[in-house]
């Protein structure tokens, strides 16, 4: 699932984040000062967080339910749909969903995890959270991605 994905997005890290490339030239920031937010960004990430599971304020939810906030509601309906393919692909892989390549992947996830917001809790072969994890993945990279950039 993540097949690619870490080569860009490393590549861009390098092209577009250090002192005086784009991403610094197109701010108004010191280096230092987008340092930091980058640095806030990270520690205050939910980037793993199962969409559902994010929380909205009240007035977004109630905004959702009468059908006017398509970004959440669709957003629900595109994960649910990413999770029903995931469950579908674990199921069908067997054993080798749960082998120690997958539990390796897992838990270098959930290292990247550690010091943000939402931290990826830990494996449990008899729980959902591969499955979130990788609903999640295909989930941003999608519907998410397309969405904010």
């Amino acid at each position: 699932f993540c097949w690619g994905s870490v080569f860009v997005n490393a590549n861009a890290f390098v092209l577009l984040v250090p002192e005086e490339s784009a991403i610094h030239r197109a701010t108004p920031f010191t280096f230092k000062a987008m340092q930091d937010a980058f640095d806030i960004a990270f520690t205050g990430s939910i980037a793993y967080k199962p969409f559902p599971d994010r929380k909205a304020c009240p007035a977004i939810e109630k905004l959702a339910e009468e059908g006017k906030f398509p970004y959440l509601t669709e957003g629900r309906e595109h994960y649910e749909i990413a999770k029903k393919f995931v469950k579908h692909w674990l199921e069908a892989a067997g054993d080798e969903a749960k082998d120690q390549y997958a539990k390796d992947f897992y838990n270098a996830m959930r290292k990247a995890s550690e010091g943000q917001e939402y931290t990826l809790p830990a494996y449990d072969s008899d729980s959902d959270c591969m499955l979130d994890l990788l609903t999640t993945i295909i989930f941003t990279v999608t519907g998410y991605h397309e969405i904010i950039g």
